[in-house]
């Protein structure tokens, strides 16, 4: 810690727990003299009229460099900031949905031009020369974050702001050492904008500790965390023991959170029983030896161990603002289950959502959890996640539902020891709160995306409130984990699937007439070409690095010379174990200058990927362990953008393509998959513009989310009108 109280002015300083945990940070200089990036400044706010006057009073003479820009993300419910005159270079971002700071952060940042995004809170003061002092000195290539000091404001002599001062309770002029990983505090934060959409943003839906928990997520994913004491903003200290009161209860409720969500780091054990006994005891023995001050001091203790002890019980759940009316006639209102929302590979979840809003249903999602990196922008659609519950909110409604349906829950415990056989069953207390709201909703039905994990939930929900289910099995969950998969078909009201293929295997298990082909289709609005076919020979494959989307094949196509000799650049898009296989083959081969590895990349980046594309290649194949794709959304994304494709003949890839606008090859085959894909990529731009054009007309015939869906929501209305 010396290290970082200690750094020179202007420089930045890893926290000593960091040097060396990341590749090449022993090797890497500390400062980079270099051409100081655009920043975007993004301040969240929410308040009043009064409060945003003194945002404008306190951060209005930031100095904003040729490129630069500030942001303010309004997080009100009218719009409060849009009605003032603001700086040159400000302008305003709504933030809408919910009240959190989290979502503040994310609306600002989706705005943002800049390559780096200063973060500063709405009720910090700031020195004209923040964003210079904050830019300086570049960062490391490594680095996501650099905190600056956060202080607090001179000249408060209240009690309580005394008694914070002396707590240290904004703890930001150094680098926060905890056991467990370093964090610093958002409110004065510089973030590359690059890390932050990689990361999926700030996690929506809490109301305290994002910025710790972005700052982890970013180690996790070998992203490193610096300091930079000469960046300072001042803030103020609570001044009343009201707002005292409520800063201990937001931040410990938001502690006992990120202990839920990282165990391993045990961030919720503090000792306020001790605490709240030695403040009681010593308060009345200082008032009654003239120490008045001190007195008072030791019943703020007591206060801030109340606190304490009431932010162990409360919710750290974002408030949730009125959602959005469905429009159309009344549906049947439906919750969709799944185990995390909203995933990057699983974009047609939140699609299907989209539709049926749009057709009249009233949908909410319930996830288990959110992933380590969400998809950013679905501020939308309304979430409930059950890691966001309390002990206190899961016990109380453990004791009603018991007490309403006694019998369904002693079946369901006796139903434990047969599914953990082949799955882990989420404690009856977990999905509590859950079958409630389902209870609480008049007509609502359970839909559950993806047969193992929350789809066992969903069926023992379903038997306990007494409400139908259906489900929709996609792949892994079939052929990998079918985890109690004959029960679940069974006990489904009906079950879908999106390819022939599917249908047909969980057919044979469900029996006849249960199963639906619904297919995971595409909105091409949002997949539509904006520019010409260029004459390059760039060939782009989409998907998570695992056996099953045989990117290895598709490197060792590259490699042959039927290929090689046209082949400019081939990108694969995406993440997973197989990274280092597929680096260490491209080396092997001697083609690693050509094979880029893009990583995970955002809805808006992997349309330019696809349109700067000649040809997408999706080489599915039947993994080792039985795993396999059904029918990968990327490919319609692919030919709704006027992409030709080519892809194996496995699964439910040759029920979609057609050879006026693609190939089908053998699976696991490169000398077969390097052909194919010269030959599209020696055509002519105008005849692949020909072929991009046959496909984009197919996918909308016969792949379009809005007629998909539209099958579902009448599957769902014709069940629910059985029931």
């Amino acid at each position: 810690m010396a290290d970082c109280e200690n750094a020179e002015m202007g420089r930045f300083s890893p926290h000593p727990s960091e040097q060396g945990a990341s590749a090449g940070s022993e090797s890497r200089p500390t400062t980079t003299a270099v051409r100081a990036p655009a920043v975007s400044v993004v301040i969240p706010f929410a308040g009043g009229c009064s409060d945003a006057e003194r945002m404008l009073a306190n951060l209005g003479d930031i100095r904003l460099r040729p490129g630069d820009e500030a942001i303010v993300a309004d997080n009100t419910p009218g719009g409060i900031v849009a009605d003032l005159a603001l700086p040159a270079g400000w302008r305003v971002e709504a933030a809408r949905g919910e009240g959190s700071p989290a979502r503040a952060r994310n609306a600002g940042a989706l705005a943002a031009r800049g390559d780096w995004l200063l973060f500063v809170d709405s009720d910090c003061q700031a020195r004209p020369d923040l964003v210079e002092r904050h830019v300086r000195r570049v960062p490391p290539d490594d680095c996501a974050i650099v905190g600056g000091a956060v202080v607090g404001a001179a000249g408060q002599s209240a009690l309580v702001a005394r008694y914070a001062r002396t707590h240290n309770h904004l703890e930001g002029s150094v680098p926060i050492a905890h056991p467990f990983l370093v964090y610093v505090l958002p409110g004065n934060a510089l973030v590359r904008r690059s890390a932050w959409r990689s990361l999926g943003g700030f996690l929506d839906g809490i109301l305290d500790a994002e910025g710790v928990d972005f700052a982890w997520r970013a180690q996790g994913a070998g992203w490193s965390v610096a300091f930079n004491g000469d960046a300072v903003v001042e803030r103020e200290h609570p001044e009343s023991a009201r707002a005292l009161w409520h800063r201990t209860i937001v931040t410990r409720a938001g502690a006992v959170w990120m202990h839920r969500r990282w165990p391993e780091a045990d961030l919720s054990r503090v000792p306020w029983p001790a605490m709240l006994a030695r403040s009681t005891l010593a308060a009345p023995a200082l008032l009654l030896a003239g120490r008045r001050d001190l007195a008072a001091m030791k019943l703020l203790d007591t206060l801030v161990a109340a606190g304490i002890l009431a932010g162990r019980l409360r919710s750290n759940r974002a408030h949730e603002w009125t959602p959005r009316t469905p429009s159309g006639v009344a549906r049947v209102p439906v919750h969709v289950w799944c185990d995390r929302f909203p995933v990057v590979s699983e974009t047609f979840v939140v699609n299907e959502t989209r539709e049926l809003e749009t057709l009249g249903h009233s949908v909410q999602v319930r996830a288990a959890a959110r992933p380590e990196h969400p998809t950013l922008g679905v501020h939308d659609v309304r979430v409930r996640y059950l890691e966001d519950d309390t002990r206190l909110e899961r016990a109380a409604a453990l004791v009603r539902l018991v007490a309403r349906h006694p019998l369904r829950c002693l079946r369901d415990r006796l139903g434990h020891r047969r599914w953990a056989r082949h799955e882990p069953p989420a404690r009856l207390r977990e999905l509590a709160p859950a079958v409630l709201a389902l209870e609480r909703e008049p007509g609502a039905r359970i839909h559950v995306h993806f047969a193992a994990g929350m789809a066992l939930s969903a069926m023992r929900a379903s038997r306990i409130a007494g409400r139908p289910w259906s489900l929709t099995a996609h792949a892994y969950d079939i052929y990998l984990q079918p985890a109690n998969l004959a029960e679940k078909l069974r006990a489904a009201q009906f079950v879908t699937s999106g390819c022939d293929y599917t249908v047909r295997d969980l057919a044979a298990i469900a029996g006849p007439g249960r199963v639906h082909k619904i297919i995971m289709g595409v909105d091409p609005e949002l997949f539509r070409r904006s520019m010409t076919h260029v004459d390059r020979g760039t060939v782009i494959a989409i998907g998570r690095l695992v056996e099953k989307k045989g990117f290895l094949h598709l490197v060792r196509a590259a490699a042959d010379p039927v290929l090689l000799h046209v082949l400019e650049r081939l990108v694969i898009v995406g993440d997973g174990p197989l990274r280092g296989a597929l680096e260490a083959e491209a080396r092997r081969l001697g083609i690693a200058e050509r094979v880029h590895l893009a990583g995970r990349l955002e809805v808006d980046e992997i349309r330019a990927g696809l349109e700067s594309a000649a040809v997408l290649a999706m080489p599915c194949v039947v993994a080792a362990d039985g795993d396999r794709d059904s029918m990968p959304v990327v490919v319609k994304e692919a030919m709704a953008m006027e992409t030709p494709v080519v892809v194996t003949d496995e699964v439910g890839l040759p029920e979609l393509v057609r050879p006026e606008f693609g190939r089908v090859v053998a699976p696991a085959d490169p000398h077969a998959l390097a052909v194919a894909l010269a030959e599209l990529l020696t055509l002519p731009a105008d005849r692949r513009a020909a072929m991009g054009r046959a496909a984009r007309v197919h996918v909308i015939e016969h792949a379009h989310v809005r007629a998909w869906t539209a099958r579902l929501s009448d599957l769902l209305e014709a069940a629910s009108r059985r029931t």
